[in-house]
């Protein structure tokens, strides 16, 4: 569970960008906060045990929230790749 107390705001203190990932995918999904944090800091090089601490949550949590990540890029990727309809 999130800290109420602590912010989303990982991607910011570390000076990564969110690389574009919390833009609406041809499936319609997006990154909820914690997860594009958790991406961020993922691509960092952080460990699931230094996100969670800095989140506030279990590093159970951050594994859920990476999954969830891999399965909206893969969604995102099988949109791009269907031929666009005339």
């Amino acid at each position: 569970m999130r800290n109420p107390a602590r912010p989303a705001v990982l991607a910011n203190e570390r000076n990564t960008t969110r690389l574009g990932v919390a833009a609406k995918s041809t499936s319609g999904s997006t990154l909820s906060p914690l997860e594009s944090d958790v991406l961020a800091a993922f691509m960092s090089g952080d460990s699931y045990e230094a996100i969670a601490a800095r989140a506030g949550c279990d590093p159970k949590a951050v594994d859920n929230a990476l999954q969830r990540v891999k399965r909206k890029i893969e969604q995102h990727r099988a949109g791009r790749e269907q031929p666009q309809s005339a």
